[in-house]
């Protein structure tokens, strides 16, 4: 009699992809399995949509957004993606293979996002007898951007144009305080100083030679809102939103906004500032910007969930 043995339940639940019991034999017949590798069109992803955002080719095809849902990405976000993505060629890889990594990288680092930017509802006025907020620029553009003047910008002989000569937008700003340490002046004079730490995001348009950007008219807006301070009447570029009366209260609690950019080459700069601590302000600031190179087609107006309340499109 021949004795064969049986694998337990144990064994059969434990044989691995790949492999059969043949109970005849007492042995394992190997299966050729299909290897499964990540293309590098998907790199192991499912291929993205398209989205609302890829049919924009100028600014004012962004009126298609009212009313459509976007996703809008943090500036961090973003950056960190343009490290990834923004590649540059290597002298010693031939164009294959740098277009091959590329393609690993995912999508382009030039496709089109819309970007957090700061939303201050202050500016934003609901008329309640025609049903609509009355929207003042500053509501969507009102972290004012010094960059030009903040010394050490990482790779300016890059950029295609001086800061002053930008169409520019700051995004968001924070600020932090860490650590602390003794100072001593030339005097002997010893103080405790603060270390803080200032972060800026901001998105810089290209602009040709020459031209001269006014802030102030850099966006398509229908109405003006007038202030009068310090016995002067200002007129403020806005635009009319419409939005019901009975959701106008939750609405304007929740909006938020962001800019709709197509990042371009050199696509990143860094600029960096430092203030050393006096004997009035005892602080040791550092002031990093950092900032994104793109074509701003324009600012969107948003409800907490996405959706386009309104889109202003870039004039220039």
């Amino acid at each position: 009699m021949t004795f064969r043995p049986r694998p337990s339940l144990w064994f059969r639940s434990a044989c691995p992809r790949g492999l059969a019991w043949n109970g005849a034999g007492a042995k394992f017949v190997v299966a050729v399995l299909p290897l499964m590798l990540p293309t590098p069109a998907s790199n192991g992803q499912e291929p993205q949509k398209p989205t609302v955002l890829d049919r924009l080719e100028r600014p004012s095809d962004c009126a298609s957004l009212s009313g459509t849902t976007i996703d809008v990405t943090a500036p961090s976000a973003l950056w960190e993606s343009l490290e990834r993505r923004a590649l540059t060629k290597d002298e010693f890889e031939t164009t294959a293979e740098f277009e091959a990594r590329k393609a690993l990288a995912g999508h382009p680092a030039d496709k089109i996002v819309a970007v957090r930017a700061t939303f201050d509802s202050e500016y934003a006025t609901s008329d309640a007898d025609t049903e609509a907020f009355i929207i003042a620029r500053y509501a969507w553009d009102n972290l004012a951007d010094g960059v030009d003047r903040i010394d050490g910008v990482s790779n300016a002989t890059a950029l295609p144009n001086s800061f002053d000569q930008r169409l520019s937008v700051g995004l968001t700003e924070s600020e932090s305080a860490k650590d602390e340490y003794v100072g001593t002046n030339a005097f002997g004079a010893t103080q405790n100083v603060l270390v803080v730490t200032r972060e800026r995001y901001s998105v810089y348009d290209r602009v040709l030679p020459g031209a001269t950007v006014d802030a102030a008219g850099s966006w398509e807006t229908d109405t003006v809102v007038r202030q009068e301070r310090h016995g002067l009447v200002l007129e403020t570029p806005a635009v009319t939103v419409p939005v019901p009366r009975v959701a106008a209260r939750s609405v304007k609690s929740t909006m938020l906004a962001g800019i709709v950019i197509r990042p371009r080459p050199p696509y990143m700069a860094v600029a960096e500032k430092r203030w050393r601590p006096t004997v009035r302000d005892p602080r040791d600031v550092t002031a990093v910007s950092r900032i994104i190179l793109a074509d701003i087609l324009c600012a969107v107006l948003t409800d907490r969930d996405g959706r386009v309340l309104r889109a202003v499109s870039s004039m220039h």
